[in-house]
């Protein structure tokens, strides 16, 4: 007699824990980061200009490099931010 065994499990999901939502308006100071990658600016420039943004609203970062991470200085200019937003393009 041949048994045929099924090697697959029960798929098994980790809860997903969601952000926070922010209210309109709630964060005062919006940080940005562009990566470095070619036209990261350009997207961020786009979303800026969307989102109707004051300069005086925005810390804006640029990394050297997509494959560096972000000076300490920089992390501690965007952990005083409400809302942080990073792009990558190309």
């Amino acid at each position: 007699m041949i048994e045929i065994l099924d090697p697959t499990g029960e798929p098994t999901t980790a809860p997903a824990r969601v952000a926070t939502r922010i209210q309109a308006g709630a964060a005062r100071r919006i940080g940005v980061i562009d990566n470095g990658k070619p036209n990261a600016g350009n997207l961020l420039d786009g979303l800026l200009e969307v989102l109707g943004l004051e300069a005086s609203q925005v810390r804006r970062f640029k990394k050297r490099s997509a494959s560096e991470a972000a000076d300490s200085a920089v992390l501690g200019e965007l952990s005083e931010c409400g809302l942080v937003v990073t792009a990558i393009a190309d």
